[in-house]
């Protein structure tokens, strides 16, 4: 009778619990070692330092003809040499977005679209202090993109106004340009307006042409860089 036994040599089949265990083996490794391929070193986060450069007396006055117009384009006021003075503090700061200029005083004499006289103001011990904020840097110009607002808390930072029509921006956008030291104004945001001025087409919330450029004297230089 033939023998059954297996030939010399010949491997005995593997139950079938043993070769699953050991194919399953490099597998449960390979997933294992998923998350350690998937993590990655951990990043460093980019560190933005804003520097205020200026001569030893940071007092600064300049003057500029200002006027407000309609995003349309209408005229509102118009003020011809208006004044702006202030300080600007050397500065070194990691702040994402810091006060790069003061101003203490706006002043100036206007007329309104039918030529009635009128002001503008701001920033007077009754307006409290203006502060320019940084809110972006132009490497390639030297520009500083900016923000101003009251910093004392009081909601109005400029006024232009005659005996019966006033308007008030509680901010306003600018920008400074270091090759020519110009500090300029380019919109404002209404808070408040005299009812049926300009025949109303003028209401809160609304963004106004704002324009002036003052040339800070004396000269700043504003920079930001990352690492």
């Amino acid at each position: 009778m033939p023998s059954t036994s297996s030939p010399s040599g010949a491997t005995s089949p593997q139950s079938p619990r043993r070769f699953l265990a050991r194919r399953a083996l490099p597998v449960a490794v390979a997933a294992a070692a998923v998350p350690l391929a998937l993590a990655a070193p951990a990043a460093h986060a980019a560190t933005s330092t804003w520097r205020v450069t200026t001569t030893a007396d940071t007092a600064f006055k300049s003057t500029a003809d200002v006027t407000l117009r309609t995003a349309a384009g209408t005229t509102l006021f118009s003020c011809a040499g208006a004044g702006q003075y202030g300080w600007i503090p050397k500065l070194t700061s990691t702040a994402a977005t810091p006060v790069v200029v003061n101003t203490n005083n706006v002043v100036g004499t206007c007329v309104d679209a039918q030529g009635t006289r009128s002001s503008f103001f701001g920033g007077t011990p009754a307006f409290g202090t203006i502060g320019y904020t940084a809110t972006g840097y132009n490497a390639t110009t030297g520009t500083t993109a900016l923000t101003a607002a009251n910093t004392d808390g009081i909601p109005i930072t400029v006024a232009f106004s005659t005996p019966d029509c006033s308007i008030h921006l509680n901010k306003f956008a600018a920008t400074y340009t270091n090759s020519t030291h110009t500090l300029k104004l380019t919109s404002g945001t209404v808070r408040t307006v005299t009812a049926g001025c300009f025949a109303s087409t003028v209401k809160a919330g609304d963004t106004l042409t704002l324009t002036g450029d003052f040339k800070l004297d004396p000269a700043v230089t504003i920079t930001r860089t990352t690492t």
